[in-house]
């Protein structure tokens, strides 16, 4: 058995190249399915349009993307402050069927991450002039 053999053989080689693979598979599946942005993509808003074929059902999906800038009122309505909303739409409409599967997500960012955030079904956001802390 030559020694490059007996090397790749070792549980820590092993264990550096499964996660290794692992973690490329997550960040590929985080970035490219879920949405799920590194903090240097959070500044921006791309938005997207496909076609998908799923059988004979053909599906028209866009992604929106906005930034809103709100104020922040605090607890006793003292001060005021700058609130940053990236809001999300993401819209799958079906040929030949009314109406169409549409989620809202919107998040809070407050310096380069995240500090809230939630998800419902709907088609808009309405932008509110004021939020409470």
């Amino acid at each position: 058995m030559s020694r490059f053999t007996a090397f790749i053989r070792k549980p820590v080689f092993i264990l550096a190249v499964v996660m290794t693979v692992i973690l490329i598979a997550e960040f590929v599946f985080l970035e490219g399915v879920v949405g799920i942005t590194l903090p240097r993509d959070r500044g921006s808003a791309v938005s997207s349009y496909e076609i998908r074929e799923r059988g004979k059902e053909v599906h028209f999906i866009t992604r929106n993307k906005r930034f809103s800038i709100v104020d922040l009122w605090s607890k006793h309505g003292s001060a005021v402050e700058a609130l940053v909303l990236r809001e999300s739409f993401v819209t799958d409409k079906q040929e030949g069927i009314e109406g169409d599967q549409s989620t809202v997500t919107v998040e809070s960012l407050h310096g380069k991450g995240v500090e809230w955030n939630f998800e419902e079904a709907g088609e808009s956001g309405a932008e509110l002039s004021t939020f409470e802390a």
